[in-house]
């Protein structure tokens, strides 16, 4: 069962979600994140109002800016920041772990986890604690600009594995009292490769790109993704689910996982899009300087591409997107982001690769 206390890193509408879930349920709940001024603000307004999915109002949350005050004391640290933030996490964390800890990376996109460990091991850290990963957020929310938060669904089902593959029954021994969602899986290949996110959100984004500099007020699903958009996202699910089966691992397709995870129905991922009402409401992004290209493309696509490079799979698609995404941002994604030498896979042979986690 999960401590009395529990820390939550990161107090965008994820981090939000988590803590004032948590908090509904009577734990004391300790929220980090690095920018002092959303801290601040956060300690001003003091009572968090929540609808949707949760209805409540919580003032209960404690909130710093300090990582080692987040993290004193406690043993259940549940992360929910951008995903390419996650080395740079790892690094303040370093002095600060324990290894009876559990950390929960939600989610850790593409090799997170093995990201964390890497740079945990980087900075010193000998005694490293549990490191697991979701596949995705299981929380659809947004928190507006006054720090209210909506919860628009929560998703059905959620796979997550550990990178010890032995501690995934602790970590759902702890999670599933408030969680029943979390569905184990054989290990971080699976949840890290499942990585819906690389596809839901650059290709529509980058497809979208008039309506965004126009500040257009559109729904980002319902009249952003056209059926000819998800074409586009299906050629990079095949590609994802061949690398996949080059790692033997069986993935799920986008489709199917658009199924079990809203509980919609159709025959197209443009169909179960359009059925999804937790997607109903969600407004189109006025930026392109958003985590729907920084974070996804560069904790995505990128170690996707990469890895399938590594394999010998063809990644046409991703690649394109990926140049695409070069181009409008003015920016690197493939140095910048989450490459095969930031996670230590690199240097691996292939078969290396393959049974890491065996």
């Amino acid at each position: 069962m999960i401590d009395k206390k529990i820390t939550v890193i990161g107090a965008g509408s994820g981090g939000i979600a988590f803590s004032t879930y948590f908090a509904s349920m009577g734990k004391n709940v300790t929220v980090y994140d690095n920018d002092c001024i959303r801290i601040d603000s956060l300690k001003r307004k003091k009572v968090i109002d929540v609808t949707g999915a949760l209805n409540a109002s919580i003032d209960s949350l404690v909130f710093t800016s300090s990582i080692e005050e987040a993290m004193i004391d406690s043993r259940f640290i549940m992360v929910s920041i951008t995903t390419n933030n996650i080395s740079n996490l790892a690094k303040k964390m370093s002095p600060y772990i324990k290894p009876e800890q559990i950390i929960v990376l939600n989610p850790g996109h593409t090799f997170g986890a093995i990201e964390f460990i890497y740079t945990l091991k980087e900075n010193g850290v000998i005694n490293l604690p549990t490191v697991a990963e979701t596949q995705d957020l299981i929380f659809a929310c947004r928190l507006d600009d006054k720090y209210n938060l909506k919860i628009n669904g929560i998703k059905k089902v959620m796979d997550i594995a550990t990178y010890n593959t032995e501690d995934i029954k602790e970590v759902i021994s702890n999670l599933s009292p408030y969680f029943p969602q979390f569905n184990p899986v054989k290990n971080v290949w699976a949840t890290s490769l499942n990585n819906i996110s690389s596809i839901l959100h650059p290709i529509p984004m980058l497809l979208n790109i008039s309506r965004i500099e126009n500040e257009e007020n559109y729904k980002y699903y319902f009249d952003g993704i056209s059926k000819t958009i998800t074409e586009f996202m299906s050629i990079v699910d095949q590609e994802r689910l061949s690398i996949g089966k080059a790692l033997g691992v069986n993935l799920t397709s986008i489709l199917t996982w658009m199924k079990n995870a809203y509980n919609v129905n159709g025959n197209t991922i443009y169909e179960c899009i359009q059925n999804n009402n937790s997607y109903s409401q969600i407004i189109g992004p006025k930026t392109l300087k958003h985590r729907f290209i920084y974070e996804d493309i560069s904790s995505g696509l990128v170690p996707l591409a990469a890895i399938g490079h590594k394999l010998g799979v063809g990644t046409k698609m991703m690649d394109i997107f990926i140049d695409l995404g070069n181009i409008v941002c003015q920016r690197d994604y493939r140095e910048e982001g989450r490459n095969l030498e930031k996670v230590g896979l690199d240097q691996l042979e292939i078969d290396n690769i393959i049974n890491l986690f065996e």
